[in-house]
């Protein structure tokens, strides 16, 4: 969540399919997921992530796992009721 706003509070604009580092400022809702995943893997473990770019479909079909209780930090996905699969996400921010 650390990451998530650090990009609220820089002002950071929508751009579809946009997935910019921080101070370049257009993103959208998956090059979020994305960037703040990263920098905190990168900040926090030794690890690395199993992708560099992942859409909303991606995250919910490969990396998810469903659960009646979200923490904060999880996913969210939600779509349009004419679609299978998701087309936005964002981060839970409370549980």
């Amino acid at each position: 969540m650390f990451f998530a706003k650090r990009y609220r509070d820089s002002q950071t604009e929508y751009e579809f399919g946009g997935q910019d580092e921080l101070r370049a400022i257009k993103i959208d809702c998956s090059g979020l997921i994305v960037n703040c995943y990263r920098y905190a893997v990168r900040e926090y473990t030794e690890y690395t992530l199993p992708f560099f770019d992942a859409s909303v479909k991606d995250f919910f079909l490969k990396y998810s796992v469903i659960t009646n209780n979200p923490n904060p930090g999880d996913l969210i996905f939600m779509g349009d009721e004419d679609t299978d699969f998701p087309t936005h996400c964002f981060l839970c921010k409370n549980s």
